[in-house]
Protein backbone atom coordinates (compact mmCIF):
# COMPACT_ATOMS: atom_id res chain seq x y z
CA UNK A 1 0.00 0.00 0.00
CA UNK A 2 1.29 3.55 -0.64
CA UNK A 3 1.08 5.60 2.55
CA UNK A 4 1.29 8.98 0.39
CA UNK A 5 -1.20 11.06 -0.52
CA UNK A 6 -0.93 12.38 -4.19
CA UNK A 7 -0.40 15.92 -4.43
CA UNK A 8 2.17 18.58 -5.55
CA UNK A 9 4.89 17.32 -3.23
CA UNK A 10 3.84 13.98 -1.35
CA UNK A 11 5.91 13.23 1.85
CA UNK A 12 5.71 10.56 4.43
CA UNK A 13 3.00 10.95 6.96
CA UNK A 14 4.84 10.11 9.74
CA UNK A 15 7.71 12.69 9.05
CA UNK A 16 4.59 14.99 8.22
CA UNK A 17 2.93 14.38 11.61
CA UNK A 18 6.16 15.09 13.52
CA UNK A 19 6.63 18.50 11.51
CA UNK A 20 3.15 19.65 11.92
CA UNK A 21 3.21 18.86 15.39
CA UNK A 22 6.32 20.65 16.32
CA UNK A 23 4.97 24.07 13.86
CA UNK A 24 1.58 23.68 16.37
CA UNK A 25 4.05 23.98 19.47
CA UNK A 26 6.69 26.68 18.51
CA UNK A 27 3.75 29.60 18.31
CA UNK A 28 4.19 29.69 21.90
CA UNK A 29 7.49 30.30 22.36
CA UNK A 30 7.58 33.20 19.89
CA UNK A 31 7.74 36.88 20.46
CA UNK A 32 8.79 38.57 17.51
CA UNK A 33 6.34 39.50 14.73
CA UNK A 34 8.40 38.41 11.86
CA UNK A 35 8.71 35.14 13.48
CA UNK A 36 5.25 34.74 13.37
CA UNK A 37 5.11 36.12 9.77
CA UNK A 38 7.53 33.81 8.47
CA UNK A 39 5.69 30.77 10.48
CA UNK A 40 2.46 31.79 8.60
CA UNK A 41 3.86 31.93 5.14
CA UNK A 42 5.86 28.13 5.69
CA UNK A 43 2.56 26.96 6.71
CA UNK A 44 0.46 28.79 3.97
CA UNK A 45 3.18 27.18 1.43
CA UNK A 46 3.07 23.63 2.73
CA UNK A 47 -1.24 23.73 1.92
CA UNK A 48 -0.13 24.16 -1.73
CA UNK A 49 2.64 21.41 -1.58
CA UNK A 50 0.62 18.96 0.33
CA UNK A 51 -2.09 18.92 -2.04
CA UNK A 52 -4.39 19.98 1.06
CA UNK A 53 -7.88 21.60 -0.46
CA UNK A 54 -8.43 25.18 0.21
CA UNK A 55 -12.35 23.70 0.84
CA UNK A 56 -11.53 21.74 3.37
CA UNK A 57 -8.82 24.48 5.55
CA UNK A 58 -11.14 26.99 5.47
CA UNK A 59 -14.09 24.78 6.81
CA UNK A 60 -11.18 24.17 9.79
CA UNK A 61 -10.63 27.68 9.82
CA UNK A 62 -15.13 28.44 10.26
CA UNK A 63 -14.46 25.33 13.09
CA UNK A 64 -12.19 27.89 14.68
CA UNK A 65 -14.02 30.99 14.80
CA UNK A 66 -16.82 28.89 16.53
CA UNK A 67 -15.12 26.68 18.76
CA UNK A 68 -11.81 28.92 20.04
CA UNK A 69 -12.51 32.53 18.61
CA UNK A 70 -16.26 33.00 19.99
CA UNK A 71 -16.20 31.95 23.02
CA UNK A 72 -12.80 34.19 23.42
CA UNK A 73 -15.00 37.38 22.33
CA UNK A 74 -17.54 36.46 24.56
CA UNK A 75 -15.25 36.32 27.51
CA UNK A 76 -13.63 39.66 26.36
CA UNK A 77 -17.07 41.18 26.31
CA UNK A 78 -17.58 39.73 29.43
CA UNK A 79 -14.60 41.35 31.15
CA UNK A 80 -15.03 44.96 29.77
CA UNK A 81 -18.77 44.60 31.64
CA UNK A 82 -17.42 43.36 34.76
CA UNK A 83 -14.33 46.11 35.02
CA UNK A 84 -16.87 48.68 33.92
CA UNK A 85 -19.31 48.15 36.37
CA UNK A 86 -17.13 47.07 39.11
CA UNK A 87 -14.44 50.32 38.23
CA UNK A 88 -11.64 47.82 38.11
CA UNK A 89 -8.97 47.97 35.41
CA UNK A 90 -9.60 45.60 32.12
CA UNK A 91 -6.32 44.41 32.27
CA UNK A 92 -6.87 42.85 35.89
CA UNK A 93 -9.68 40.82 34.89
CA UNK A 94 -8.98 39.29 31.68
CA UNK A 95 -5.18 40.35 30.51
CA UNK A 96 -4.21 42.91 28.07
CA UNK A 97 -5.42 43.12 24.37
CA UNK A 98 -1.94 41.92 23.41
CA UNK A 99 -1.64 38.87 25.61
CA UNK A 100 -5.30 37.93 24.19
CA UNK A 101 -4.67 38.94 20.62
CA UNK A 102 -1.00 37.24 20.93
CA UNK A 103 -2.95 33.52 22.62
CA UNK A 104 -5.61 33.81 19.66
CA UNK A 105 -2.65 33.74 16.82
CA UNK A 106 -1.08 31.46 18.49
CA UNK A 107 -3.97 28.76 19.02
CA UNK A 108 -4.57 29.55 15.47
CA UNK A 109 -1.24 28.20 14.13
CA UNK A 110 -1.68 24.99 16.74
CA UNK A 111 -5.25 24.94 14.28
CA UNK A 112 -3.79 25.14 11.52
CA UNK A 113 -1.00 23.08 11.40
CA UNK A 114 -2.72 19.90 12.93
CA UNK A 115 -5.49 20.69 10.63
CA UNK A 116 -2.70 20.55 7.64
CA UNK A 117 -1.65 17.58 8.67
CA UNK A 118 -5.17 15.49 8.50
CA UNK A 119 -6.48 17.51 5.65
CA UNK A 120 -4.01 15.97 3.69
CA UNK A 121 -3.59 12.64 4.47
CA UNK A 122 -5.96 10.12 4.14
CA UNK A 123 -7.53 7.96 7.03
CA UNK A 124 -5.30 5.03 6.38
CA UNK A 125 -2.40 6.92 6.73
CA UNK A 126 -3.14 8.83 9.90
CA UNK A 127 -4.22 5.44 11.79
CA UNK A 128 -1.02 4.16 10.76
CA UNK A 129 0.87 6.52 12.10
CA UNK A 130 -1.01 6.35 15.21
CA UNK A 131 -0.23 3.24 15.34
CA UNK A 132 3.59 3.33 15.10
CA UNK A 133 3.97 5.96 17.08
CA UNK A 134 1.88 4.73 20.20
CA UNK A 135 3.73 1.19 19.94
CA UNK A 136 5.31 2.19 23.45
CA UNK A 137 1.75 1.72 24.92
CA UNK A 138 1.50 -1.51 23.10
CA UNK A 139 4.30 -2.94 24.57
CA UNK A 140 2.77 -2.12 27.97
CA UNK A 141 0.06 -4.16 27.23
CA UNK A 142 -2.56 -1.02 25.93
CA UNK A 143 -4.76 -2.63 23.19
CA UNK A 144 -4.02 -0.03 21.00
CA UNK A 145 -4.22 -1.75 17.91
CA UNK A 146 -7.55 -3.11 18.53
CA UNK A 147 -8.84 0.54 19.60
CA UNK A 148 -7.50 1.40 16.27
CA UNK A 149 -8.98 -1.42 14.45
CA UNK A 150 -12.27 -0.71 15.65
CA UNK A 151 -12.23 2.90 14.59
CA UNK A 152 -11.01 1.84 10.70
CA UNK A 153 -13.92 -0.80 10.59
CA UNK A 154 -16.70 2.14 11.33
CA UNK A 155 -15.50 4.73 9.19
CA UNK A 156 -15.35 1.85 6.00
CA UNK A 157 -18.69 1.21 7.05
CA UNK A 158 -19.41 5.24 7.25
CA UNK A 159 -18.08 5.14 4.17
CA UNK A 160 -20.54 2.62 2.54
CA UNK A 161 -23.44 4.16 4.07
CA UNK A 162 -22.30 7.91 3.16
CA UNK A 163 -23.61 7.27 -0.43
CA UNK A 164 -26.88 6.17 0.36
CA UNK A 165 -27.89 8.85 2.90
CA UNK A 166 -26.63 11.66 0.59
CA UNK A 167 -28.94 9.48 -2.19
CA UNK A 168 -31.68 10.30 0.51
CA UNK A 169 -31.80 13.53 1.31
CA UNK A 170 -31.34 14.37 -2.30
CA UNK A 171 -34.70 12.74 -3.06
CA UNK A 172 -35.81 14.46 -0.15
CA UNK A 173 -35.02 17.86 -1.04
CA UNK A 174 -36.10 16.93 -4.40
CA UNK A 175 -39.85 16.43 -2.81
CA UNK A 176 -40.12 19.73 -1.17
CA UNK A 177 -42.58 21.50 -2.20
CA UNK A 178 -42.12 25.45 -2.03
CA UNK A 179 -45.96 26.01 -0.54
CA UNK A 180 -44.42 23.40 1.80
CA UNK A 181 -44.08 24.51 5.47
CA UNK A 182 -40.77 24.14 7.59
CA UNK A 183 -42.25 22.20 9.32
CA UNK A 184 -43.16 19.37 6.83
CA UNK A 185 -39.78 19.60 5.65
CA UNK A 186 -38.37 19.22 8.77
CA UNK A 187 -40.05 16.56 9.33
CA UNK A 188 -38.79 14.83 5.84
CA UNK A 189 -35.18 14.92 6.81
CA UNK A 190 -36.30 14.00 10.19
CA UNK A 191 -37.78 10.38 8.69
CA UNK A 192 -34.66 10.19 6.50
CA UNK A 193 -32.01 10.52 10.15
CA UNK A 194 -34.68 8.31 11.84
CA UNK A 195 -34.19 5.70 8.71
CA UNK A 196 -30.40 6.15 8.74
CA UNK A 197 -30.21 5.67 12.67
CA UNK A 198 -32.07 2.52 12.65
CA UNK A 199 -30.15 1.40 9.24
CA UNK A 200 -26.71 1.99 11.32
CA UNK A 201 -28.01 -0.30 14.64
CA UNK A 202 -28.99 -3.20 12.35
CA UNK A 203 -25.47 -2.94 11.10
CA UNK A 204 -24.29 -3.21 14.35
CA UNK A 205 -23.84 -6.95 14.17
CA UNK A 206 -22.19 -7.00 10.75
CA UNK A 207 -19.46 -4.78 12.05
CA UNK A 208 -18.75 -6.06 15.16
CA UNK A 209 -18.38 -9.36 12.78
CA UNK A 210 -16.16 -7.00 10.07
CA UNK A 211 -13.79 -6.17 13.50
CA UNK A 212 -13.52 -9.21 14.46
CA UNK A 213 -12.43 -11.66 11.24
CA UNK A 214 -10.86 -8.41 9.67
CA UNK A 215 -6.46 -8.12 10.30
CA UNK A 216 -5.45 -4.86 11.27
CA UNK A 217 -2.61 -4.81 8.78
CA UNK A 218 -5.07 -4.84 6.12
CA UNK A 219 -6.83 -1.93 7.25
CA UNK A 220 -3.84 -0.06 8.51
CA UNK A 221 0.22 -0.37 8.57
CA UNK A 222 2.91 2.20 8.56
CA UNK A 223 6.72 1.99 7.69
CA UNK A 224 8.97 5.29 7.43
CA UNK A 225 10.15 6.14 4.28
CA UNK A 226 12.81 8.36 2.83
CA UNK A 227 13.28 10.11 -0.23
CA UNK A 228 14.63 13.19 -1.76
CA UNK A 229 11.14 15.13 -1.14
CA UNK A 230 11.70 14.43 3.31
CA UNK A 231 15.27 15.24 2.37
CA UNK A 232 14.32 18.42 0.97
CA UNK A 233 11.24 18.88 3.74
CA UNK A 234 13.63 18.56 6.85
CA UNK A 235 16.08 21.09 4.77
CA UNK A 236 13.53 23.58 4.82
CA UNK A 237 11.97 23.07 8.53
CA UNK A 238 15.75 23.47 9.69
CA UNK A 239 16.47 26.44 7.48
CA UNK A 240 12.74 27.94 9.15
CA UNK A 241 13.86 26.77 12.87
CA UNK A 242 17.26 28.17 11.97
CA UNK A 243 15.93 32.14 10.55
CA UNK A 244 13.16 32.21 13.46
CA UNK A 245 15.84 31.32 16.68
CA UNK A 246 18.03 34.17 14.64
CA UNK A 247 15.01 36.84 14.61
CA UNK A 248 14.16 35.38 18.37
CA UNK A 249 17.74 35.67 19.74
CA UNK A 250 18.48 39.55 18.32
CA UNK A 251 15.04 40.33 20.36
CA UNK A 252 17.29 39.32 23.59
CA UNK A 253 20.61 41.14 22.93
Amino acid sequence: MKWRKKGFWPIDSGYKFIIALILGIIPFFLDHQLSFVLLAIYLLISTFLYGARLKDMFKSMAAYLIIILFPYLFGLGMAAIVSAFSATDFGMVYGSFEDVTLRLIQLFLLWYATSLFFFSTGTEEIVGVFDFMLTPLKKLGVPVEDFLKVIMCVVNELKQLGPSVKKSFASSMKGFSENETWRAKIAQISDVLVAFIVDSFQRLDEVEQYVNEVDAKALFTYRAMLSKSEIVLFISFIGLIYIIATLEQAILI
